[in-house]
C-alpha cells in the first residue's frame, strides 16, 4: 500500500492578495483617499493637525464605504463598469482568437426602437 501524504490546500482559491491582513484593493483606496485629502487640505492651507485628522477620517470612511460596495456587487463589477465606459478594453489577439477577426452578421440584435424584426 502506498504511503499517504498530507498536503496543505488553499482555503480560498479566489481570494485577493493580502498585505498583512488587508486586501490590496482596500490599501489602494485608502492611500489614494489619504493622498487626495491631504493635498486638498494643504492646498487650502489648514493647520497640519487638522490636515491629518481630516485625511485619516475621510480615509476610514472611504475604506468602509468601498468594502460595503464591494461586498454588495457582483465579482468583476469594476471591470464591467470600466469596459462599458470605454476606460478598459479587452486585448483582442486575432492570432490567439481567430473568431475575433470575423464579423458574424447573421446574428444581429435589433435596435431597441425597431418596430418589426423578421429573421
Amino acid at each position: 500500500m502506498a504511503a499517504r501524504r498530507r498536503a496543505r490546500f488553499l482555503q480560498y482559491m479566489s481570494r485577493p492578495r493580502l498585505v498583512l491582513i488587508f486586501e490590496i484593493d482596500n490599501i489602494v483606496v485608502g492611500f489614494v483617499t489619504f493622498a487626495a485629502m491631504y493635498y486638498l487640505c494643504v492646498t487650502i492651507g489648514l493647520m497640519i493637525i487638522f490636515t491629518f485628522l481630516i485625511s485619516f477620517i475621510s480615509t476610514y470612511f472611504a475604506i468602509v464605504k468601498y468594502a460595503k460596495i464591494k461586498e454588495n456587487t457582483a465579482q468583476g463589477f469594476l471591470y464591467h463598469f470600466f469596459y462599458v465606459n470605454d476606460i478598459y478594453s479587452i486585448k483582442e489577439d486575432p492570432k490567439k482568437y481567430p473568431e475575433v477577426s470575423k464579423k458574424d452578421i447573421g446574428q444581429i440584435i435589433p435596435d431597441g426602437n425597431a418596430k418589426e424584426f423578421i429573421d
